[in-house]
């Protein structure tokens, strides 16, 4: 026969009642779901106003975005936007920017901003908006047109809210924005020299760095006109050879003088040399 421990079958008897009520507390639990969920289903069905905003504030606050946003654009549509109230549109417009469905908080913060510029929420929202539009910019190898846009509605925000809070953020987000369309310049100026389309190079560096004088790509924008411009002279005709290599000295200089101890060296005193050489 087994002995059992005294000590070791109470232990066992209480952790068989624990185990009861664990699960009393997980069927409870389910119990608050479902009565949770046809409460849901139950004001969702029905006309009635006001048990949806209710409700619709209650799923807000308890951070069920989804839910929410049902219920608000329920009001919305069965008051045929009648129901007008700051709280409810902050409300709607926030849980949308929660649910991080950005293309619609993008207008419906705004909005908000604009239709309550007295609000004490007016500026979080006309931040949490140009966020939306920050948020949704496209990498930049593809086409920037939101880029830009976003960059104006960032703008605005500065203008408007001058002693922002969160204006550290918006010129970050401004900085990030223009840095990409920099690296964008940038690369369509050298994907020109991958082409080998030294004329086109040259004119579109040449741009490149009017448009953004302060460019971290600077010295290698500089290096890849100058090379460019190299490849061109040395591959001239005769008549127009001389121009060209003169070119090839003048940017070299340039270069130089702008990048002393450009990582380049070497090669820019050899193209500037031969480009010289060749003019003699």
């Amino acid at each position: 026969m087994i002995k059992i421990n005294f000590d070791y079958t109470v232990y066992l008897i209480n952790f068989a009642n624990s185990l009861k009520d664990m699960r009393k507390i997980v069927l409870f639990i389910a119990l608050i779901g479902l009565v949770s969920c046809s409460e849901y289903q139950k004001v969702s069905k029905a006309p009635a106003i006001p048990p949806k905003i209710a409700l619709a504030e209650k799923f807000y606050e308890e951070g069920k975005y989804g839910k929410a946003i049902t219920l608000f654009e329920q009001i919305k549509k069965l008051s045929k936007g009648k129901v007008k109230s700051e709280r409810l549109d902050y409300f709607y417009a926030d849980a949308v920017f929660k649910k991080k469905n950005y293309l619609i908080a993008q207008y419906l913060l705004e909005r908000f901003a604009k239709r309550y510029p007295n609000s004490d929420k007016a500026e979080e929202a006309a931040f949490n908006s140009i966020y939306s539009y920050y948020i949704e910019t496209p990498v930049y190898s593809l086409d920037q047109t939101d880029t830009y846009e976003a960059i104006r509605k960032i703008q605005q925000f500065i203008d408007t809210y001058p002693n922002s809070t969160y204006l550290a953020q918006a010129n970050q987000y401004m900085k990030d924005l223009n840095d990409k369309l920099e690296k964008k310049a940038y690369e369509i100026a050298k994907q020109q020299y991958d082409l080998e389309a030294y004329k086109s190079a040259i004119k579109t560096f040449d741009n490149f760095l009017i448009d953004f004088p302060g460019t971290k790509y600077k010295e290698d924008a500089m290096y890849y006109k100058l090379k460019s411009a190299y490849i061109l002279g040395i591959n001239s005709v005769k008549d127009k050879q001389a121009v060209r290599l003169r070119n090839v000295v003048a940017i070299g200089k340039s270069v130089l003088k702008h990048f002393p101890e450009s990582k380049y060296k070497d090669e820019i005193n050899t193209m500037s040399s031969k480009a010289t050489t060749l003019l003699k």
